[in-house]
């Protein structure tokens, strides 16, 4: 029988994310695109690329916490108090281990290509 949970988990709720967290991810955004063109203009694809996987692994448990860091917060406001730190805190780490599988591809793959495409662009691009 064909299920269609990898579909929800792969590509549903991390772009439901990436909607519900604009907010956060415009300014997130901002900060990358001042830092790329830095470090990967005019280096090539082949630099590139692994450096910009990396830096999208990097920031990926980064955008997770915010997510089970704002869920977390919204359970509070609505009065849902019940149980102390450590019942917070799980919840807060169930949130992020459900996030994080989905999220990783999505920063991963995105940063790298950005990071190409600022490789293949000379420093003398940037002047003109």
């Amino acid at each position: 029988m064909f299920s269609t949970d990898w579909f929800a988990e792969l590509v549903f709720f991390p772009l439901l994310f990436i909607m519900t967290w604009g907010w956060f991810l415009l300014p997130l955004g901002a900060a990358l695109g001042w830092l790329m063109p830095q470090l990967f203009r005019g280096r090539g694809a082949r630099w590139a690329f692994p450096r910009g996987a990396v830096l999208g692994l990097a920031i990926s448990p980064f955008l997770a916490s915010f997510v089970a860091l704002f869920d977390l917060i919204s359970l509070l406001l609505e009065g849902n108090q019940i149980g102390g730190w450590e019942v917070h805190l799980s919840r807060f780490t169930g949130i992020f281990l459900e996030f994080i599988p989905g999220i990783i591809p999505f920063c991963v793959v995105g940063v790298a290509i950005w990071a190409v495409r600022l490789g293949k662009k000379s420093n003398l691009e940037s002047v003109v």
